[in-house]
């Protein structure tokens, strides 16, 4: 006799690391690949949306400084302006301290700001906070 259940198949996390400096990069996705969280890697904010839109990440973590003409800010309006990626938490690490860059980053929709030196720990407890988050709100829709 066959008895009828769903297994659930958990997949493990995602998160999409934007980071133009390679050793930040590294480890940074070292430390989340620890935590059991897997990493998809962009360099710049037009692979970073690319990566997005295909990889579905549960996080997004970004520099606010990135080669090329878009910045963290500039990512975040275009996240959420587009369907696909519109519910995606995005995380901007930042070295900049000026008010008109965290103002720029709070309207551009990032969900948290964190000013570098960013320790890896912060990082990861950061992640599993905007990822329990947005399963909650999920859940609540």
């Amino acid at each position: 006799m066959s008895t009828a259940h769903t297994d659930r198949i958990e997949r493990r996390p995602i998160v999409l690391l934007v980071e133009d400096d390679a050793d930040s990069r590294d480890m940074y996705a070292t430390v989340l690949g620890f935590a059991g969280i897997d990493v998809h890697a962009a360099q710049d904010a037009t692979a970073a949306f690319d990566l997005a839109v295909v990889c579905r990440p549960d996080v997004i973590v970004t520099d606010f400084t990135l080669p090329g003409p878009d910045d963290g800010a500039a990512l975040c309006r275009r996240l959420h302006a587009d369907l696909r990626t519109a519910d995606i938490p995005v995380l901007v690490v930042t070295g900049s301290t000026r008010p008109a860059d965290t103002e720029a980053l709070k309207c551009a929709g990032c969900s948290d700001i964190r000013t570098k030196p960013y320790l890896p720990d912060a990082l990861v407890s950061d992640v599993e906070s905007l990822m329990s988050k947005a399963r909650r709100s999920a859940e609540a829709c």
